[in-house]
């Protein structure tokens, strides 16, 4: 082996080391509960850890309902001021850095829902991958999503593009039987 190849690959291993070093730190920075980054909480991910891994729909949608799940009380719709058990109701959805505010909206089957989406400090998205909803929202701004509860279970609502800090945040629509 020549010198030039000696210093190639030892230039090559010296690449491989650096890459590999700064690779497992950024990779153990996203798991850390750093500024900037949200973290969504226990309860969010244990509604979608109960699913079988297998299913490639597991992280957006559980079948199972949690069994201490209770109707959400609508902010207009629906009996004023009572949770909301069939029938219509509009639930208010703010999103900032810190996440969903409710982080958990709870609904009975067979409801029609409009969620009016406000981004409240920051550009975001708002999505229900499962039922191929997506808005993209502006700092300021209210959109309105509108839908029909016909299927039981557990849906992940999430910021899955434009989210504060690159850090996904989730919270979820549980429609109970």
């Amino acid at each position: 082996m020549t010198r030039k190849q000696m210093y190639i690959l030892a230039g090559l291993v010296l690449f491989v080391a650096l890459v590999s070093i700064f690779g497992i730190r950024s990779k153990s920075d996203v798991n850390q509960n750093e500024p900037g980054k949200v973290a969504t909480s226990t309860k969010v991910n244990s509604l979608f850890n109960a699913t079988s891994t297998s299913s490639k729909n597991a992280d957006v949608f559980n079948p199972e309902v949690p069994k201490d799940a209770v109707p959400s009380t609508p902010q207009t719709g629906g009996s004023a001021g009572k949770a909301l058990t069939g029938g219509t109701g509009i639930f208010e959805l703010s999103m900032t850095k810190d996440g969903f505010s409710p982080e958990i909206i709870t609904v009975k089957n067979k409801s029609f829902i409009q969620l009016k989406v406000t981004a409240v400090d920051g550009d975001y998205d708002f999505s229900i991958p499962y039922l191929e909803m997506y808005l993209k929202l502006k700092k300021g701004e209210t959109k309105p999503a509108s839908l029909t509860t016909d299927t039981v279970g557990t849906f992940a609502i999430e910021c899955r593009d434009v989210c504060p800090a690159n850090g996904k945040i989730k919270g979820a629509l549980i429609v109970t039987p």
